[in-house]
């Protein structure tokens, strides 16, 4: 399927490619009467898809906008369940689980001021994923301390 999604989206059938990889091949060939194999080999074929494409445009678009709520869905699933964590790991007794957080947050800042205070030493491949590590924290404990604190304030 690889080399399919690679010969569709090289010949600008962006449409196709998002619905073969949101529903399938095997989908889009049974409710389109197609053959992609064989269409993406000639010229002619990539033609007839395009025409295909403007042909069923709007089809075509749902197909990848399913894909894209069912992916918005999982994401929001996910922070949800990590929100549901924080709380329980506020509410723990445990000292670790009250504040991996602050600790956490706090290791990776000391790390961010040696890098760049100290001139540490980094790998110029390693500098984009420290950068998003770190902004990931940085994000996820001021933007998570500020939606608690605006919570308790509304109560």
């Amino acid at each position: 399927m690889l080399p399919i999604l690679a010969t569709l989206a090289s010949s600008g059938l962006d449409l196709l490619f998002n619905a073969v990889k949101a529903k399938g091949k095997d989908f889009v060939e049974e409710k389109f009467g197609i053959n992609l194999e064989a269409a993406t080999q000639t010229q002619e074929g990539v033609l007839s898809l395009k025409q295909l494409e403007f042909d069923h445009e709007e089809k075509l678009i749902a197909y990848s906008l399913e894909e894209k709520k069912l992916d918005y869905s999982l994401i929001k699933d996910d922070e949800k369940q990590i929100t549901e964590r924080w709380k329980s790991d506020n509410k723990s007794n445990s000292w670790i689980a009250r504040n991996v957080r602050p600790v956490s947050f706090a290791l990776w800042t000391v790390f961010m001021i040696m890098i760049i205070g100290f001139r540490v030493p980094v790998q110029p491949a390693w500098i984009p994923v420290v950068q998003t590590i770190y902004m990931f924290y940085l994000g996820a404990y001021i933007g998570g301390r500020t939606i608690e604190k605006l919570k308790k304030v509304a109560k």
